[in-house]
């Protein structure tokens, strides 16, 4: 069951020199990822432990340390039942200046 296909957008700034790959870590095994702008995703999902599951990203070009780049991309959810109501991001390292635009589908609005 499709279950919608948010789309994110995200900085990534590098910590070392050469850095080529994001890795996008999530909590369900069955989706795809569509990078639309900054890179191109494995295709591959593999669980990283405690229910989480990632796909690596490979950058458009390597970056150096400090450097800051853009991925625009497009995650489709099929779940096989209704997942329970919430979202979550999981990070790996410190987070700093996170934004999230939740868009809600018209025909499944949330209710009290």
């Amino acid at each position: 069951m499709p279950t919608g296909c948010p789309t994110g957008t995200q900085v990534i700034e590098a910590v070392d020199d050469r850095v080529v790959r994001h890795r996008y870590i999530f909590d369900a095994a069955a989706l795809t990822v569509d990078v639309l702008h900054g890179g191109f995703a494995s295709g591959e999902i593999a669980a990283v432990g405690d229910g989480l599951y990632a796909t690596d990203i490979t950058l458009t070009r390597p970056l150096r340390r400090g450097e800051t780049t853009s991925l625009v991309y497009e995650t489709r959810f099929a779940y096989p039942e209704p997942p329970a109501p919430e979202f979550r991001r999981a990070g790996v390292n410190r987070i700093e200046n996170v934004d999230l635009l939740v868009q809600f589908d018209p025909a499944r609005l949330p209710h009290a």
